[in-house]
């Protein structure tokens, strides 16, 4: 199974950074950080195929800053979502830091689309039906 490897930066694309910073900012999410895991998990919730071609933008935050709970799932994940979508499976640590962060943007894409107009309580009610399955993904 491949880790991630602690001094491996989490990354956003530049055109989500508003987004993230308004998350953050307004305290639906903790960090930015957190938003691109979300959006991680909502990607592949939702069978959405990674972001590609897009600028980078560094979010300060190491693997080795979240808990490792957290690690774990994505790592146990991630090569079985590759293979489902018969993608190229990560081979080493960057592979799997690039690919949990490009299921971030494509989800959060998604997000942002459809908390265009919501208000903070909006989004949280959104999230909160999601995850309970009271809503489609």
């Amino acid at each position: 199974m491949i880790k991630f490897a602690e001094q491996d930066r989490f990354f956003i694309s530049e055109d989500l950074m508003g987004l993230a910073d308004k998350l953050v900012e307004e305290k639906t999410f903790e960090t930015r950080v957190d938003f691109l895991l979300y959006a991680a998990a909502y990607a592949i919730r939702n069978d959405l195929s990674p972001a590609i071609d897009f600028k980078r933008h560094d979010l300060g935050m190491r693997a080795s800053s979240l808990p490792s709970n957290l690690k774990i799932s994505f790592e146990i994940i991630i090569p079985k979502y590759c293979e489902d979508k018969s993608i190229s499976i990560p081979s080493d640590p960057k592979g799997l830091m690039n690919t949990v962060c490009c299921l971030g943007v494509e989800g959060a894409r998604k997000l942002s689309d459809i908390w265009k107009s919501m208000s903070r309580s909006q989004k949280l009610n959104h999230i909160l039906n999601v995850e309970k399955g009271n809503i489609e993904k």
